[in-house]
């Protein structure tokens, strides 16, 4: 072998190098040469589907990260358009968390300059460590650390919602704080809106419960051994459906509501 082989044969192992580089960045690049109208379809329920999940939830998240709730609009689909190409995994949510919008909360304080020179940096950073492969990072950190850190920010959000669920106004942000204002002003509770986020919260269990029973009917279904009738298998799946979309139900139920409690109040109080 001359070394004009030796050459040859050092080019093609560096391009079976890049190709297959390339193909752990960028997955669309082996499955798009098999896409079809089939996948079309699973792909537009799908996305339909976590359309109306991730709406109302990047609305709630950006309020949470005290940013205006376009903010949350802009977080819920910039990432997905971009997993699309780099993606490799069809189970893991892309987006804002609740966590990340504490954080976010914490460290901007409501300035969205900030907010967006964060996610930046985070963005950078994230880049850099997929380019690197540098996922094992995340191996270092021990399972209490996760779990406390989890469960704290669990309590810290759960009871920053409380005021808000109860009506109470004038309470600080502080995890003690907001707690001790939350006990001090109970008896100043706007009982119209304790009311419809308590009946949300029922609501949203009572879907979630459906979505849950229809998964399992449709489980035994697939397993026998006669044909469910026509109608039978679209009530399930409606249910289904609805159990899902529980989320923007709920929020466009409230929001109505909320306008219509609000203008007959407003048209009461103009009488008077």
């Amino acid at each position: 072998m001359g070394p004009g082989d030796t050459n040859i044969d050092c080019s093609c192992c560096t391009g079976s190098k890049l190709r297959r580089y390339l193909r752990s960045k960028v997955p669309c690049i082996s499955w798009m040469k098999s896409y079809n109208l089939k996948c079309l379809q699973g792909d537009f329920i799908a996305g339909l589907t976590v359309g109306m999940m991730v709406i109302p939830q990047g609305l709630a998240y950006a309020h949470l990260a005290e940013l205006p709730p376009n903010y949350g609009l802009y977080a819920s689909f910039v990432g997905i358009l971009v997993y699309i190409f780099t993606g490799t995994s069809k189970d893991i949510t892309i987006g804002p968390t609740a966590i990340m919008s504490q954080i976010v909360a914490e460290v901007a304080k409501g300035n969205t300059k900030l907010a967006l020179t964060c996610s930046l940096f985070a963005g950078c950073f994230q880049v850099l460590m997929g380019l690197f492969f540098l996922g094992f990072v995340v191996w270092v950190i021990s399972t209490p650390i996760l779990c406390g850190f989890t469960t704290a920010a669990a309590l810290t959000i759960g009871f920053g919602q409380l005021p808000k669920l109860l009506g109470i106004k004038g309470v600080r942000r502080q995890f003690w704080q907001s707690l001790y204002d939350t006990f001090a002003k109970i008896k100043s509770t706007r009982w119209p809106d304790a009311v419809l986020g308590l009946v949300c919260l029922i609501l949203l269990f009572a879907l979630r419960y459906l979505q849950k029973w229809t998964e399992k009917k449709r489980n035994r279904e697939h397993h026998r051994m006669y044909s469910v009738s026509r109608t039978s298998a679209i009530a399930v799946k409606v249910a289904w459906f609805t159990g899902v979309s529980r989320n923007i139900i709920i929020v466009i139920g409230a929001t109505v509501t909320a306008f219509l409690l609000s203008k007959h109040t407003t048209e009461g109080t103009s009488e008077e």
